[in-house]
């Protein structure tokens, strides 16, 4: 199934393997673009989520496209974009002082 026959299929019927399948399609997609904005693993989790989310609210909408990949590319950048600047760099700080302490 395309993204857009999987996205009319939770419109329609609120089908969950349509959601699984979407998600297992595009998350490493989503999530690696997030954390190469945010430099932060919790952040790129963070903003990962917030596309689904997203997409998933926007399903009839974007139901009629064949991918939803650029959608999704570009939604992941704009959402970690986002969350690094709401963070305002202290995660990433986090983060580095947790990964120099395992060293």
């Amino acid at each position: 199934m395309t993204d857009g026959q999987l996205l009319a299929s939770y419109a329609d019927d609120g089908s969950r393997e349509a959601l699984d399948r979407l998600v297992e399609r595009h998350a490493p997609m989503v999530y690696s673009t997030c954390l190469r904005v945010t430099g932060s693993r919790r952040l790129a989790e963070d903003a990962a989520r917030a596309v689904f989310l997203l997409l998933f609210r926007r399903a009839g909408a974007l139901a009629g496209r064949r991918t939803v990949c650029g959608w999704l590319h570009a939604t992941a950048y704009r959402a970690a974009c986002r969350a690094l600047e709401e963070s305002g760099g202290e995660e990433i700080l986090v983060e580095t002082r947790e990964l120099a302490a395992v060293d």
